[in-house]
């Protein structure tokens, strides 16, 4: 019967031996050919849900000891729930089947679904993670370990902002009543580079809004167990806290703008706590949607309807960068540990490196004599 492709996994001659010899062993068991291993070992059979259920008690666990947050044993589920489905289409019912020809099938089978290409990666990397914490645990025998290097896209397709569409986007929304709170956080959005989670969890005992030195104060209280008047704890991406100056057209906003009594700086139209996928929709139906003809492009690229609320974030990075804001403390100000995360976010349009060209001064090139 077809056994697919294996990797021992080694370079050593007498190791590779005893990998292959596990391996037969194995196929061998769950194939029904022997009922046991004849040194009196054990070759481990590991049923689909049942692995699942072990690595997701794993990540599981109090954060204390290494566990994941909420939000990515989430997308961990959605995770196993894609794989479990593809594995039941080619009679895969066990972990010991997930083989490195399996995983890149299914990595072809995500792409002809039309899914993204961090998307497929985060998919891959969360069936290695899961299959070698499997072989760690004692669950798996080393031969099923998963030897496939995957390439990280260190390329963005999230269209950024110009400062024209942002202008009107801004303009858009201070003309209709009904889209002012909307107005007002895409301001933020777009003078603080803060996520979308950040800014809707933002309280007026983080912002400092002195004269002389007006501040925006985020602390994740994801370990401090803190709770505001909102009842919310805080938590942010890479449980790192972070303070960054506030702008001066910001500031003056945030004077302006009403206090509740829940503490949040930002509410819907009605007054109440906004979630993220109603800011997402409202902004596409009444800001995008309205203004989309006016920087329409026919080229079939990426442009102003390609947007979304991380374009902001996008946005205040390169308006940083080209103004030149040092490196080291765009990081700080976006919480970033790393800074080819900051050079993700720039984007350098052609007006800005028309301009960044015209500034050069090069010395080389002399006219032909008469």
């Amino acid at each position: 019967p077809p056994l697919g492709r294996f990797s021992l996994g080694t370079d050593d001659h007498g190791a590779a031996l005893d990998h292959l010899r596990e391996l037969d062993l194995t196929q061998a068991v769950r194939l029904g050919r022997v009922e046991k291993p004849l040194n009196g070992g054990t070759v481990i059979e590991l049923g689909l849900p049942e692995g699942r259920r072990l690595f997701e008690a794993h990540v599981g666990r109090s954060e204390i000891v290494g566990g994941a947050r909420l939000s990515t044993r989430k997308r961990y589920r959605a995770v196993f729930d894609k794989l479990l489905e593809f594995a039941s289409t080619r009679g895969v019912v066990a972990w010991n089947q997930i083989t490195r020809t399996l995983l890149e099938a299914y990595v072809q089978h995500l792409e002809q679904k039309g899914y993204a290409y961090r998307s497929i990666y985060l998919e891959a990397t969360v069936v290695k993670q899961a299959v070698n914490w499997l072989i760690e645990a004692g669950h798996l025998p080393e031969t099923c370990r998963l030897r496939l290097r995957l390439s990280r896209d260190n390329e963005t397709s999230t269209y950024c902002w110009t400062e024209a569409e942002v202008r009107a986007m801004l303009e858009h929304c201070r003309e209709r009543p009904n889209l002012q709170p909307l107005g007002q956080l895409l301001t933020l959005l777009a003078l603080t580079g803060l996520r979308i989670s950040e800014a809707l969890q933002l309280r007026w005992s983080d912002v400092d809004l002195t004269a002389d030195q007006p501040m925006i104060h985020l602390v994740d209280e994801s370990r401090k167990r803190q709770r505001a008047l909102s009842g919310a704890v805080r938590t942010l991406k890479g449980k790192r806290g972070r303070s960054l100056p506030i702008y001066q057209d910001l500031r003056q906003m945030l004077l302006e703008m009403p206090r509740r009594g829940d503490g949040l700086v930002f509410h819907g139209p009605q007054g109440g706590r906004w979630k993220s996928d109603s800011v997402r929709t409202l902004l596409k139906r009444e800001v995008i949607a309205p203004l989309a003809a006016r920087f329409h492009r026919s080229s079939g690229e990426p442009g102003f309807e390609s947007g979304r609320l991380h374009s902001f974030r996008h946005f205040f990075c390169s308006q940083c960068a080209n103004q030149g804001i040092p490196e080291r403390t765009l990081m700080s100000w976006l919480g970033h540990a790393e800074a080819a995360m900051v050079r993700r976010y720039y984007h350098l349009t052609d007006t800005e490196s028309r301009r960044l060209m015209d500034r050069l001064s090069i010395q080389v090139v002399t006219q032909a004599p008469e």
